[in-house]
């Protein structure tokens, strides 16, 4: 419940947000301004479950307060640095920004560069939260962070867009800050009840895998990194549009895919922990997989297909316009069209950690760095943003293909072709479904020129009929295609675990 209210709150934020800001300077400038703090939350939410979360399952955070203590105040510093030299920072990581947009990020960076600790804290704090299953405390601070933004975005609606942007900003920080202690308090409340560990402190150091994922880490922001870069160097709104299709993107994702992920994470280090647990394991792996493909591949079919009505319907309020939806709906279309690589390799990468080997990071962040970051400079400059989108797909799929023929030595005796067949077929239920109903729609409404009102209706039909179709093929076509020796294992890993 507490997800699907952080998720609610997030994409009643950045509704407002479009509303306000457009796709003009400002929100290029924003968007400038958070790249420092959203590369220590994808850092954050890359490495620290990946590192803490087995641990602290087997051994509590005891043995981890040392770890805790040095990042705590490496993000500090990196804190304090980006509000001392805020234009420095923005231009560092985006030195292709015209120099108002520069000027605009700078003023704003002052504000955010806070985030960078804040959000690093919470990456933590979800870890440990998650660990002992306390899993409604982090979207508890999630949703409260983006009802402070929300709410200042409407008090200050009078107020000039000059004015009002800053004070937008220093909203983002004032919510973070309150999140993070929303964060602390379910953190504690999870240690006191808590169980003793059920296992032996583990001998291997944490310095070795913590030093593999930051490497590994550097690596992979290279590529969101040189995707804005490229974007801040295009035609005026380019940086706006691309952060608006990809949040877009990833609220789908968070809201579908993350929350199934994160509890299955924790049941398959648990199993993985567990004696003569392989088997158990790889069923758990096997079924989890097959129920997150079910979910991602037909997300993916319907946000290919109706990406201009659904980015007009969500986003198409105030001053996001006409000229912001056809900007921002080729990102939707090939992001969200590639949905389902990127459920599969977050939830294998996931299943690997839990195995307690970090260490594939990093050569499957080299694989997928090499193929996208050169096609992203390629691509961006000839097709745009469209371009990005679709390097960044690429990039996902070299990687997934890097991971799934390994398959066998990360994840010993899990069938993943048990788990794809059910998926791909539920996809391509959806995709069909998905392309009858864009035949059945007005023209207007399927290219997004319709009003916001309007496209709400008729995005609500598309899904409907799309869902309807899929559930209805699926229900007399899945059994006849897959045959019963190809179907998941299933199993109850709880009480084989009992």
């Amino acid at each position: 419940m507490w997800t699907a209210v952080a998720r609610g709150c997030s994409a009643l934020k950045e509704v407002l947000l479009a509303a306000v800001l457009g796709t003009g300077v400002w929100k290029d400038a924003l968007v400038a301004a958070w790249t420092a703090p959203a590369w220590i939350a994808s850092f954050g939410s890359e490495t620290v479950p990946a590192l803490l979360t087995p641990r602290w399952v087997a051994e509590g955070p005891g043995r981890l307060r040392g770890l805790m203590g040095s990042v705590t105040g490496a993000l500090l510093v990196l804190s304090v640095a980006g509000v001392v030299w805020p234009r420095q920072l923005v231009h560092c990581l985006l030195p292709m920004l015209p120099s108002g947009t520069l000027m605009a990020a700078a003023a704003l960076e002052r504000w955010l560069a806070l985030n960078i600790a804040l959000l690093g804290l919470q990456a933590m704090l979800a870890a440990g939260c998650n660990a002992s299953r306390q899993f409604a405390w982090p979207p508890a601070g999630t949703a409260l962070a983006a009802a402070v933004v929300a709410v200042v975005v409407l008090v200050t609606r009078n107020i000039p867009l000059q004015q009002r942007t800053p004070e937008i900003a220093a909203a983002i920080t004032a919510g973070n800050a309150l999140g993070l202690g929303i964060q602390a308090a379910g953190f504690w409340r999870g240690r006191r009840r808590r169980p003793h560990p059920v296992a032996a402190p583990s001998q291997v150091p944490v310095a070795r895998p913590l030093a593999g994922l930051l490497l590994a880490m550097l690596l992979l922001n290279s590529v969101p990194l040189a995707e804005r870069m490229i974007a801040g160097g295009l035609s005026a709104g380019s940086l706006a549009a691309w952060d608006y299709g990809h949040r877009l993107v990833q609220f789908v994702f968070t809201l579908a895919v993350g929350p199934l992920t994160a509890v299955s994470f924790t049941r398959l280090a648990e199993a993985a922990g567990a004696t003569a647990g392989g088997a158990i394991f790889a069923r758990q792996c096997e079924q989890s997989l097959t129920e997150v493909l079910q979910v991602a591949l037909p997300l993916a079919a319907v946000l290919a297909t109706f990406a201009p009505l659904l980015t007009r319907a969500t986003l198409g309020w105030g001053r996001f316009q006409a000229g912001s939806v056809a900007l921002t709906a080729p990102v939707v279309s090939v992001l969200g069209g590639g949905i389902g690589l990127e459920a599969a390799m977050y939830f294998l990468l996931c299943a690997v950690y839990a195995c307690g080997r970090p260490g594939v990071k990093l050569p499957l962040v080299l694989s997928l760095a090499a193929v996208n970051v050169p096609l992203a400079f390629w691509w961006g400059e000839r097709w745009g943003v469209a371009g990005l989108a679709a390097a960044h797909l690429m990039g996902l799929a070299a990687a997934l293909g890097w991971l799934a023929v390994r398959a066998a030595r990360y994840l010993p005796g899990v069938r993943l072709r048990l788990s794809v067949l059910p998926g791909a077929l539920t996809g391509g239920f959806a995709l069909a479904s998905a392309a009858l109903a864009r035949g059945l729609l007005p023209a207007a409404a399927v290219k997004g020129t319709l009003g916001p009102g309007s496209s709400c209706a008729w995005a609500a039909v598309a899904l409907l009929l799309t869902a309807g179709g899929a559930r209805g093929l699926a229900k007399w076509l899945a059994p006849v295609l897959i045959p019963s020796h190809a179907r998941p294992r299933l199993t109850t890993p709880e009480a084989e675990l009992a």
